[in-house]
């Protein structure tokens, strides 16, 4: 949230099933309409998954529970670990920075935010 308050566009995205970053920054789960889930699983465009927080600056891809049972469901999908990859690719430019909240676990959603990542 300081980058976000410091002027900077900013984006979170949380692809931890507890949902812990979507949760603390005031979005109920039970009430959207799309999520990191779908971003992954069913390649739905960042922008259409994208909520606006309470931090001016801040926008928020929340988590769902849906994310639980995300990485059986990309076990047999083609480039499975490049999927957050390429949906960040196509808004990188609208944000000064990028931040991706991982469960602890090495998973394919770990997998996927590594990969995507330009730093850790």
């Amino acid at each position: 949230t300081n980058v976000a308050i410091s002027g900077h566009r900013t984006l979170l995205i949380d692809l931890d099933p507890q949902g812990n970053a979507t949760t603390g920054l005031g979005v109920d789960p039970k009430n959207v309409e799309s999520s990191s889930y779908n971003v992954l699983v069913q390649q739905l465009p960042i922008s259409a998954a994208r909520v606006e927080t309470v931090v001016e600056g801040l926008d928020l891809v929340p988590a769902t529970l849906d994310l639980a049972g995300s990485e059986v469901e990309l076990v047999p999908m083609f480039s499975r670990e490049l999927r957050l990859r390429s949906a960040i690719s196509l808004i990188a430019n609208e944000y000064d920075y990028i931040f991706i909240d991982c469960p602890p676990s090495l998973g394919l959603l770990t997998v996927n935010s590594l990969s995507a990542a330009t730093e850790v």
